[in-house]
């Protein structure tokens, strides 16, 4: 096991270069997994590749920088028809593209300190930096962390495949988890606070093609949202197929606690939602076909 202390030099305030020649140096030695020890480090960007394991040790904190510029720049344009935050991935805390088997595991704390784009230099509502953020990546597991105060998603998965959420808890100012036209999906024993959508499936129209979200499985989970708790849409542009959510408790969420919305033309079928408990929801159950 790779420790990140052996990458950092004299007294750091910005562990960037230092995480991400640990990232390398771990890639190169055919995956061998990264330990962050007990402390606390600033990042901006860290590209992940094939076989990446993160493993936090208890009281290990990732905070992210407040300054926009650590974090790359978006890689697309952002288009009018388009979500934004759907638009782009490379913004973000953790990023990866067209890689497989990456793991971010352990009882560690990732902050990214409330940090809005104050100057507007993405040209996308004054929002910050996304935290994770996958690209087409197959094999994923994120589990047992903290994540706290991204003013843009927590977790995207876009396009991605075979990905294990379990045990986190989220507290964010906007989404807190979106499977994007992803598949074999399992979100479980999560708790969320967020200022958006607590769990959204989408299917956006990301590199102006559709692709399909489907067989996602949504359980044990506790969703509290400034929006919509669990939530199909709004971005449907792919079907929905093969989703089930079960077992889940909502609670103290302003617009709805379930949503199926259809707005691009998706086909949405074979939907299943079981034992769901809810408190303090303004609207429980809205189904809508635009």
């Amino acid at each position: 096991m790779v420790n990140l202390k052996d990458f950092i030099k004299g007294n750091e305030t910005l562990y960037t270069k230092a995480f991400q020649d640990a990232v390398d140096y771990c890639y190169s030695k055919g995956g061998e997994p990264l330990f962050v020890p007990f402390g606390t480090y600033t990042l901006g960007s860290v590209v992940l590749k094939d076989n990446t394991t993160i493993i936090f040790e208890d009281g290990a904190k990732i905070l992210g920088s407040t300054n926009i510029d650590d974090f790359l720049a978006d890689d697309i344009p952002l288009n009018k028809y388009q979500d934004m935050s759907h638009s782009s991935y490379t913004r973000s805390l953790f990023y990866a593209k067209n890689a497989k088997n990456i793991t971010i595991k352990g009882n560690g704390v990732i902050d990214m300190q409330s940090a809005w784009d104050h100057e507007n230099k993405r040209n996308s509502k004054h929002r910050g930096a996304k935290v994770i953020a996958f690209d087409k990546v197959e094999g994923v597991v994120l589990q047992d962390f903290k994540l706290y105060n991204a003013t843009d998603i927590g977790i995207l998965l876009g396009r991605c495949k075979n990905c294990f959420v379990k045990g986190l808890y989220i507290e964010t100012h906007i989404d807190g988890i979106s499977p994007d036209g992803s598949e074999n999906v399992v979100i479980s024993d999560c708790i969320l606070k967020c200022g958006d959508d607590g769990i959204v499936l989408k299917s956006s129209y990301y590199d102006n093609c559709a692709v399909p979200c489907q067989r996602v499985n949504v359980n044990n989970c506790i969703v509290s949202s400034r929006c919509s708790a669990i939530k199909i849409g709004t971005e449907t542009n792919g079907d929905f197929k093969y989703i089930n959510v079960s077992n889940c408790v909502i609670h103290n969420t302003r617009c709805i606690g379930l949503a199926i919305q259809s707005c691009d033309g998706a086909n949405v079928y074979g939907i299943n939602i079981s034992n769901i408990t809810m408190q303090n929801v303004a609207c429980p159950i809205y189904i809508f076909l635009g």
